[in-house]
């Protein structure tokens, strides 16, 4: 017979075995993260991509992509939101479990990098995690993904039908690669398996005829309009949900109350359409006014044009020319300049006009100087970043070529030589000389705009476009002759010239990137 002390020690020994074995298979239980995303998630990819490379150790957590294409996984996703008590649901995906934590902000998700290890072993033993804990344990890589089945996910509690018999209509706005409508889509489709006989219209908010019935939409909830997007909405007979996320349970409640007629059952009329057409086309031509501002600014202050107005001003200062002259001399070279620039812009004004008329060709011109204009904007930026490498303004390729340059010199010293009484006219001359041998390189820019202008033909607003684009131009022209009065004023003008090549070629390449953008729109218009 074995001591009562032996005994008790026996005991307690075989229980801290026991325990000890316990603590250490708790302690070295695997942590797990879920990521709730979409096979076409960027960030969802991108979270993948870097889990898979930098935390593949055997204690690192497990990564468990659940698409929410399979709807279970979304299931999934809305339980755990309700067990958490979630407040106003994120809208879009990845959503990210990090312990006892919902993350929506990949950026926000980084931030805890440190901390991965120590969050993911805190998840919480809930049942709708409990599989996750178990299926950490057999991975065999970081990144693990699950398409759940219905008994583990658990399925939408069903909603009983409508009192009343009636047919239900639900239209949702939309547009494509919209992040906050991929999880508005899920709650629809679990609304429509809950409500079988409901009717979704999806609208697609690039299309003319969805955006006329937006329009619909403004004026029968008297809605303004504003610059904010307010897609994904959602909409029936008698209110709408914008801005957040419609759930379920909230849509079948309205739609069950929900009194009145759909405005969008009736189809779009032509009246309609070509009110959507006028609208755009406002809101187009406001764009392409201010286009034309800057691109006519931006042109004058081009260095092929503005070199050449500041060798001008340097000889009229070389040659001792008093104030006055400088003046009278400077506008009328800017008045040459204009006038020449005008009479190219109404020409071919004009021939674009004609070409217009053939449906084939204007699309085509549209097309071509996309184009064009794309490939512009590529060597512009090219050159600001050989600049900013060299130094050297010579090494660009978009300007004029030497030999132009000093034709243009060579013009301005023959003009320039003439009695007093004959400057203002040679400097008129000269200025349309020079605009047209400098029309290779500044009418880079004026091209493309002229058929902006004339998309609707030539008119009154065309022409008053055409004047502001050259007003525009050559607004810059006057600067400098007026800063010539002043004297130092020049010099300052040329070191700031000489100082800013690089941010004028990278403001060359951002206009010919929105003149390219412009005419794809017209194509699509």
């Amino acid at each position: 017979m074995q001591p009562v002390g032996c005994v008790e020690s026996y005991s307690m020994r075989k229980i801290l075995a026991i325990l000890l074995v316990f603590l250490c298979s708790f302690a070295y239980s695997r942590g797990w993260i879920a990521l709730f995303g979409s096979y076409d998630c960027a960030d969802c990819a991108s979270v993948k991509e870097e889990w898979s490379e930098g935390f593949n150790r055997p204690d690192d957590p497990v990564l468990f992509f659940l698409p929410i294409e399979h709807l279970p996984n979304y299931n999934l996703l809305s339980r755990i939101e309700t067990t958490f008590q979630v407040k106003e649901k994120a809208n879009s995906f990845p959503i990210i479990l990090l312990g006892k934590q919902l993350i929506s902000d990949v950026e926000e998700f980084w931030k805890f990098e440190e901390e991965f290890n120590k969050l993911a072993a805190e998840a919480p033993r809930i049942p709708e995690t409990e599989l996750f804990f178990k299926l950490a344990e057999t991975a065999t890589t970081p990144v693990v993904k699950l398409e759940l089945e219905e008994e583990t996910a658990g399925k939408q509690p069903p909603q009983p039908p409508p009192q009343e018999a009636k047919t239900l209509h639900l239209a949702f706005f939309r547009q494509k690669n919209c992040a906050k409508c991929s999880r508005q889509d899920k709650e629809l489709e679990i609304l429509k398996q809950n409500l079988p006989d409901l009717q979704i219209d999806a609208f697609d908010v690039a299309e003319l005829s969805s955006q006329a019935m937006l329009t619909r939409f403004h004026n029968h909830f008297s809605f303004p309009r504003t610059k904010q997007s307010i897609i994904p909405l959602i909409v029936w007979s008698d209110g709408y949900i914008t801005g957040r996320l419609a759930e379920v349970a909230e849509l079948q409640e309205k739609l069950v109350n929900a009194q009145g007629e759909c405005f969008w059952l009736s189809p779009i009329t032509t009246e309609e359409l070509e009110a959507e057409k006028k609208r755009e086309r406002g809101l187009l031509d406001t764009f392409v006014t201010i286009e034309v501002i800057t691109s006519g600014l931006g042109d004058g202050i081009n260095p092929c044009a503005f070199a050449t107005s500041l060798f001008l001003i340097s000889y009229l200062l070389m040659r001792h020319r008093r104030r006055r002259e400088i003046a009278a001399i400077g506008g009328a070279f800017c008045l040459g300049v204009f006038g020449t620039y005008l009479l190219f812009g109404i020409g071919l004004s004009f021939l674009i006009d004609f070409l217009n008329r053939f449906s084939w060709v204007k699309s085509g011109l549209y097309i071509l100087f996309a184009v064009i204009s794309a490939v512009l904007s590529v060597l512009h930026l090219r050159d600001a970043l050989i600049y900013r490498k060299t130094g050297k303004a010579s090494d660009m390729d978009m300007g004029l070529s030497k030999e132009t340059h000093r034709g243009i010199h060579s013009k301005i010293r023959e003009f320039m030589e003439h009695q007093s009484w004959l400057m203002i006219p040679a400097a008129v001359v000269l200025g349309a000389v020079v605009s047209s041998m400098e029309f290779a390189c500044t009418g880079q820019i004026y091209l493309p705009t002229l058929i902006a202008i004339n998309s609707a033909g030539v008119n009154a607003k065309s022409f008053s476009l055409l004047l502001l684009y050259n007003i525009c131009f050559i607004l810059p022209l006057l600067m400098v002759t007026g800063l010539a009065l002043f004297g130092t004023g020049l010099k300052a003008v040329t070191t700031w010239a000489q100082n800013n090549v690089f941010s004028t070629k990278v403001s060359m390449a951002a206009i010919f990137a929105v003149i390219a953008v412009i005419m794809i729109v017209f194509v699509l218009i």
